[in-house]
């Protein structure tokens, strides 16, 4: 048997096959490995893409599995934490129209009848069920004023209209819906009331606590402490915007508040548990290598925060359709668009270079990094490909669970080494060079489960395709 014959078969033995993406189907093809997801803090669930209908049915079914059969009742998704709320006050108690709540989020990603899907069954999930054991909806990102500011002159308005009038000079201009979208959240004019607004605000929250939970509810205050810090944290993030070169040299700031948040709602939220919904980028436990790896994604400060108890579940799909915008230097005007690329295991290898090619996209990685024996010629690349692998296998979807596949020591060594993977997020385009939207993983070490599609289809968007 070759050595690439017995890679596989040692592969095929950690590898299950799935029966099926449809959300509505039997969990039983999913429990042999739930005990995977028994004993955890938070289970990353990624994506390889931000518009890929099978991701975001199997993501579904993954929580149905979770809230149904594990207990988790806390969910949260890459989005900003005071608009999601809209969605929690459908799910929880059946107030307003979930389709405009995903819509109020702003994150078009998520504004999808696949979500929407998902939403309703949490609502139906919830029906009958007391508070305590409702599943919660939370967003963790942090990247607009209006929301916080809004959350928060309601919280005022209740429990301390004087101070409100106080400060109605600095919240007033964070809710104008002209600042959502904006290259920064908060404009440099307004950084300094900005930053005394949120100093006032946190002196108030300690010094009338009690006066404000008698006045609203120890809940709400929890709630409103969180709003300012969600706010205090989108100040930051603007400031180290304003102060770079580059405004996405501060892009790491995000993650590292969005694991703060995701830990937030594992200490307040319902549940032992976190279901974190979120692109591979940010589930990922460490850098890859790829033009968008400039900093430490959400995932690698969840694994510093829960150890062990942070596991992270990758996607990963063979070639097929999703949506993005186009890419702005291709075409700014161009609205959500569908977009397919062709089998990446036909295109291997890509040419995405190591960390001594000259290309300056690439992360430097750590020390620890295991190198090819010639120091000029980069990373080791897989002799086999994760993507040459999955196809061998011939199943579709396949769930391939690392963790076991570390105790094996063929497995791990090939896990270990680098394999191109997709990685496409917002926008896309269509030229002939698209190394910019794929990455090389060391999948043993940033990922703890993968989730592979053969072929993927286009979200659709609520009401139909754009």
């Amino acid at each position: 048997m070759t050595d690439e014959a017995v890679l596989l078969d040692r592969l095929k033995s950690v590898t299950s096959e799935l029966a099926t993406t449809d959300p509505t189907a039997t969990l039983a093809d999913l429990r042999p490995f739930a005990d995977r997801f028994a004993d955890v803090a938070v289970v990353g669930l990624g994506e390889a893409t931000h518009g890929s209908r099978e991701f975001f049915q199997l993501k579904h079914r993954l929580v149905r599995l979770l809230v149904e059969e594990l207990g988790y009742r806390s969910f949260a998704i890459e989005a900003n934490f005071s608009e999601a709320l809209a969605v929690d006050d459908y799910v929880v108690r059946g107030e307003g129209d979930p389709r405009e709540a995903l819509d109020g989020m702003y994150f078009w990603t998520w504004n999808t009848e696949e979500v929407l899907a998902m939403v309703e069954w949490m609502r139906e999930f919830n029906a009958d069920r007391p508070p305590a054991d409702c599943v919660r909806f939370y967003g963790v990102d942090l990247q607009f004023t209006q929301g916080p500011a809004e959350a928060l002159r309601e919280f005022l308005a209740e429990a301390d209209p004087a101070f409100l009038n106080e400060v109605e000079d600095s919240l007033a201009p964070l809710e104008s819906e002209e600042s959502n979208g904006e290259h920064t959240p908060i404009g440099l004019d307004q950084l300094e009331s900005t930053g005394s607004l949120l100093g006032k605000l946190d002196d108030r929250l300690d010094s009338h606590a009690t006066d404000y939970a008698d006045a609203t509810s120890p809940e709400r205050v929890e709630f409103a402490r969180q709003h300012r810090r969600t706010l205090e944290q989108t100040y930051e993030l603007a400031r180290e915007m304003h102060e770079a070169d580059d405004p996405r040299e501060a892009q790491g700031l995000r993650d590292e508040f969005m694991a703060e948040n995701v830990a937030w709602i594992h200490d307040h939220g319902p549940g032992n548990a976190v279901a974190l919904w979120a692109h591979n980028a940010h589930i990922q436990k460490g850098a890859t290598r790829g033009a968008w790896e400039q900093f430490d994604p959400m995932g690698g400060y969840l694994a510093d925060r829960f150890g062990d108890d942070y596991h992270a579940l990758g996607f990963e799909f063979g070639g097929g359709s999703f949506q993005a915008f186009p890419h702005p230097e291709a075409d700014a005007d161009g609205g959500l668009q569908k977009w397919s690329t062709p089998p990446l295991a036909d295109q291997l290898p890509l040419g995405l270079g190591g960390a001594s090619d000259g290309d300056g996209g690439e992360s430097e990685g750590s020390s620890d990094e295991r190198e090819s024996p010639d120091d000029d010629s980069g990373p080791v690349d897989a002799p086999v490909q994760f993507q040459e692998a999955m196809r061998a296998l011939d199943g579709d979807p396949l769930f391939v669970d690392v963790v076991a596949a570390r105790d094996d020591d063929r497995l791990d060594q090939w896990l270990d080494d680098y394999h191109t993977c997709h990685h496409i997020g917002a926008v896309f385009h269509d030229e002939d060079d698209r190394t910019e939207f794929f990455t090389r993983y060391r999948l043993g070490r940033e990922l703890d489960s993968v989730l592979f599609v053969a072929e993927t289809s286009r979200a659709q968007p609520v009401g139909g395709e754009e």
